[in-house]
């Protein structure tokens, strides 16, 4: 499953990797963030419909 405990772990690991390769000039910070709030997105995604739907 896509937010199982191997996948959060995989998730943690690329955030720090991106905000490392941001940092030193690899990527840029657009990329970078766009990437991470995809994580956020997939991770929170039920988070974010249950909110909405009791609104």
């Amino acid at each position: 499953m896509l937010t199982g405990p191997m996948a959060r772990s995989l998730a943690i690991a690329a955030t720090a990797g991106l905000g490392i390769s941001a940092w030193r000039g690899k990527i840029s910070w657009e990329w970078a963030g766009c990437i991470i709030g995809g994580i956020v997105l997939v991770f929170g995604g039920a988070s974010f419909v249950d909110y909405f739907a009791l609104v």
